[in-house]
């Protein structure tokens, strides 16, 4: 938990939004969904409002709905694994839909732009931290030309030394 704390002090204060990641059950369960929250923003001390949910746990009809009934803005689960970008065709966030009742959500899902795991260890591709921060280099751009926003995936538990260096780079080309 302390290490949470720093790390997500140390995100906001370089301008950063920390985002909530649902655990793989959550998709359909929206008591767990917000019970782990709930958790997350007492311990970081502060409301959380954008997220992604998992990719592989994702119920079209129903997920969307249980991140617009808690108040959240931005849903960013749309994502390639890959390959880096938009799935989305874009930089900015549009509307959810409620497929079940055919309306419009309060909740905006935009991309998210890059995750670690796409881009290295090989499940996907195996790059290295230069080739990486290359590859990244135009959404950035895309997103300061177009009024964007880029979003990343850290997943906190990979210790990989690579990575550690990737994200100390990235995000300082983002900033």
């Amino acid at each position: 938990p302390a290490l949470l704390q720093r790390m997500a002090a140390r995100v906001r204060a370089r301008g950063h939004e920390v985002g909530y990641h649902p655990g793989f059950a959550t998709s359909d369960d929206e008591g767990e969904w917000q019970r782990q929250k709930t958790n997350l923003e007492q311990l970081i001390g502060a409301p959380v409002r954008h997220g992604r949910q998992h990719v592989l746990r994702y119920a079209a009809d129903v997920t969307p709905q249980i991140w617009s009934h808690a108040g959240m803005n931005v849903d960013h689960t749309l994502s390639f694994p890959e390959e880096a970008g938009f799935r989305n065709g874009s930089t900015r966030p549009c509307p959810a839909y409620d497929l079940r009742n055919r309306r419009p959500l309060k909740v905006d899902q935009c991309a998210t732009a890059v995750m670690e795991f796409a881009l290295f260890g090989g499940k996907y591709r195996d790059l290295g931290v230069a080739e990486a921060i290359t590859e990244c280099q135009p959404l950035i751009a895309a997103c300061r030309r177009y009024g964007g926003h880029f979003v990343i995936l850290q997943h906190t538990g990979v210790a990989m030394p690579d990575i550690k260096d990737f994200y100390e780079r990235l995000l300082e080309a983002a900033v």
